[in-house]
């Protein structure tokens, strides 16, 4: 029989939701200080809040949110926090909690917080659309332990409330689903999971690692083509003691900053064998044709096939040095600094030419690139 949300059992911190939260405190941060510049008030919504503490003490994401806030109170006016669970025992634990946490606060009066002891699917919206937040950029954070209370439609709808969409950030639980594949009864709740039903076409696959990756670009797939988002990046969690995928952390925005800060992120989460970093081989990318690089190649030869293929998309034009962010953040695993390594080799071989006024060093977005054209390049590099 399966454990109530509000099981100790439950609730007890393991190693890859500590990795969650980092990853969750680290964008946050940056997220709340970007759009802070912006507009003075902001939202973090939190959809199955838990009971804001583990058993053994450490604090969960409401706490996390809450001390965020606090700490980077010098950026905004307020600071509104939403924490929903639908668990009657964790809600009045979250309650508790989330008012010890914010009278602690130094900026305490810039905090606003409230509960709800709802399921997420019936407050997400009215909360999301009322008059107090439907102006204000919000960041959801949909950390279920299924995928029955997160219908798509609701997904979908949280990222066009504004004409530039919420951000989410959502565990998406790619085993339970695909373990229940075959099972009739739970076909509508998969169904809504999806918004579709072309999920029924992975049950031809009987390998675990290709259902799983089905159903994870299936579900990609249904954000950027009907919610319509344009950056979907999702990272995956793997089981520390054997290889089977726990989740996924999916993270989804139109904002290319916001799509780069967490790439930045979680890349710097990627670093051993109990969470995977998703290189090119899996569907984070744009277009699976543009593809690079093997995730098990080594980080020189991957720096290198950027170097080749930039000069041969963008031989013989110019462009700025933030299209090529945009290129490599889009279209590789790789990051920033690594871009910038390639373009530095590029330059020194005379390959481009960088307009940099009067500076003489370095890369910013605006800075352009000219691409010489293959005729006109001096010398090869091996």
């Amino acid at each position: 029989m399966p454990l109530d949300d509000s099981d100790p059992e439950k609730w007890h911190m393991k190693e890859h939701t500590e990795v969650k939260h980092r990853i969750l405190r680290k964008y946050l941060t940056t997220w709340t200080r970007i759009v802070s510049s912006a507009n003075p008030e902001v939202h973090y919504f939190d959809g199955f809040a838990g009971r804001a503490r583990y058993e053994d003490g450490e604090p969960g994401s409401p706490l996390l949110a809450i001390d965020v806030a606090d700490r980077n109170g010098d950026v905004f006016d307020t600071f509104h926090c939403t924490f929903n669970d639908y668990d009657f025992d964790n809600y009045e634990i979250l309650k508790d909690e989330t008012d010890k946490k914010v009278k602690g606060c130094e900026n305490e009066n810039k905090i606003k917080h409230t509960c709800f002891n709802e399921k997420f699917e019936e407050i997400a919206l009215p909360v999301l659309e009322s008059d107090a937040y439907s102006d204000l950029p919000s960041m959801v954070f949909i950390d279920p332990f299924g995928y029955s209370g997160t219908p798509f439609n609701i997904i979908s709808k949280i990222m066009n409330i504004q004409e530039s969409g919420n951000e989410v950030f959502f565990n998406f639980m790619v085993d339970k689903i695909r373990r229940f594949l075959n099972d009739n009864e739970k076909a509508e709740t998969i169904t809504r999971a999806f918004g579709s039903d072309d999920w029924k076409d992975i049950r031809q696959y009987s390998d675990r690692k290709k259902q799983e990756e089905e159903i994870l670009k299936l579900y990609v797939s249904q954000l950027k083509s009907d919610a319509d988002v344009e950056y979907v990046f999702p990272f995956q969690m793997k089981h520390p003691d054997k290889d089977v995928t726990l989740y996924y952390l999916i993270h989804a925005t139109n904002h290319f900053k916001g799509f780069k800060v967490m790439k930045d992120v979680m890349f710097n989460e990627g670093d051993d064998d109990n969470f995977a970093y998703l290189g090119s081989d899996h569907y984070g990318y744009e277009d699976e044709q543009t593809n690079l690089f093997e995730a098990t190649a080594s980080e020189d030869i991957r720096v290198k096939e950027l170097r080749e293929r930039l000069l041969d998309v963008y031989d013989g034009s110019t462009v700025t040095f933030g299209d090529l962010l945009k290129y490599t953040y889009r279209r590789t695993d790789l990051v920033e600094p690594h871009c910038r390594s390639a373009l530095e080799t590029l330059e020194t071989k005379d390959k481009i030419r960088v307009d940099r006024g009067d500076s003489d060093r370095g890369f910013k977005e605006e800075y352009e690139i000219e691409f010489k054209p293959q005729n006109q390049r001096l010398t090869d590099f091996s």
